[in-house]
């Protein structure tokens, strides 16, 4: 067999150890160190889902780094040489660069040089890089209900489930993509959220009790996206009423996250809504709801049509005499308030209250009020005047 003589010489070079130049090689990144990593939500917007670490190649929008001669030490990864390519940049000859890749917990360590100096060789790699990965739904502390936090706003909220958000008023957005940090769950960022045609994008976080987000259209378009923003509402099951409190003509319970108000008496009206939040009723809640005591529980209600005898109950409202609308409405009763009521044009449509007030108990029971307190319907179709006591 022959060979060729720079072979022979190369040989020989390395028998006498004068070395021969050995061509460089990029042993591949270890799987701790690949994956895809951001620094804001920004960063998912740009071409690639962030910072996309490869076998041999780690890519962010349109720069990509070609690892030439690399190696693993122990957990890191050594950069000996790499060269550094940006699509409009084609024609040009690449950057090269030097440096480390490591990981504490979820963050990376990324330190890359220019190859002759210690200057920093993008710029645009700069910053606090995390871990993230794609979801198609809401981490688990986001799951719930939001609003208004005064405790005595109507029940106009969301509720963040598994993959959608569902609005009291009835609408339904469903998550198609998003990416969450590893190691942190009190934020999303949605990379598609369908809005009533619109898809929508940004970050979301719950923090301290409080969610908020920034959603925009995709890709600049001038769709709509909502501000998802809202006190965390929670139920203390602790606090609602055990068993049924009754007045003799209005029957008020609470199972299963539903609170139940049945009137006894004509016209037979039962409203069954969802518990959204219960709160504490404070001191100076008195003047909103009629009720003497100081204190007590506060249920808003999910908003709900009644069931029974619906057109009665209307009807009775048009037919509010002035004893009674005196008797339950107090100097807030007047011929103007009357006459409005039974005009012929006047539609009263009947409806179910906003919220119940459940005060502490007194010598001879509790009181309860619905809200909104001055409502019509709440004050001719439920009979609330009367003491409730725990049913029997």
């Amino acid at each position: 067999m022959r060979v060729h003589p720079l072979l022979a010489v190369c040989s020989l070079a390395v028998v006498l150890s004068a070395g021969c130049k050995k061509e460089a090689t990029a042993e591949t990144i270890p799987d701790g160190l690949r994956g895809t990593y951001g620094r804001t939500a920004d960063d998912l917007f740009n071409g690639t889902k962030g910072l996309e670490i490869g076998e041999t190649t780690l890519k962010l929008s349109e720069m990509t780094i070609t690892i030439k001669d690399g190696k693993v030490v122990g957990d890191d990864y050594q950069i000996a040489l790499a060269e550094v390519a940006w699509k409009q940049d084609a024609d040009k000859v690449p950057p090269k660069c030097k440096g480390t890749i490591a990981r504490n917990d979820e963050h990376l360590l990324l330190r890359l040089f220019e190859l002759e100096s210690e200057k920093p060789c993008e710029s645009i790699l700069e910053g606090d890089w995390a871990a993230w990965k794609p979801v198609n739904e809401f981490p688990e502390p986001m799951r719930s209900w939001y609003g208004s936090a005064w405790t005595y706003s109507s029940a106009q909220g969301f509720e963040i489930s598994d993959s959608a958000i569902v609005t009291t008023e009835g609408g339904a957005f469903d998550l198609k993509a998003g990416w969450v940090w590893e190691g942190r769950d009190d934020e999303l960022i949605v990379e598609s959220l369908d809005i009533e045609g619109t898809t929508c994008r940004g970050p979301m976080t719950v923090k301290e009790g409080r969610l908020t987000s920034s959603l925009s259209a995709a890709d600049g378009g001038d769709g709509y996206c909502p501000r998802f923003s809202g006190e965390l509402w929670t139920v203390d099951e602790a606090k609602l009423p055990k068993g049924t409190l009754s007045n003799g003509k209005v029957d008020i319970s609470v199972a299963d996250g539903f609170a139940k108000i049945v009137s006894l008496t004509e016209p037979k009206l039962t409203c069954t809504q969802r518990v959204l939040r219960t709160q504490a009723r404070a001191t100076t809640d008195r003047g909103r709801d009629g009720i003497p005591v100081l204190s007590g529980i506060v249920l808003a209600l999910k908003d709900d049509q009644p069931e029974g005898d619906v057109e009665g109950c209307s009807s009775a409202v048009k037919q509010l005499d002035v004893t009674t609308c005196t008797e339950r409405l107090g100097p807030f009763c007047d011929q103007e308030l009357l006459d409005g009521l039974s005009a012929e044009d006047r539609v009263v449509d009947a409806h179910c209250p906003t919220h119940i007030v459940i005060g502490d108990p007194e010598t001879k029971g509790q009181r309860v009020a619905l809200l909104p307190v001055r409502d019509t319907v709440n004050l001719v179709c439920f009979e609330m005047t009367e003491m409730f006591s725990a049913k029997p």
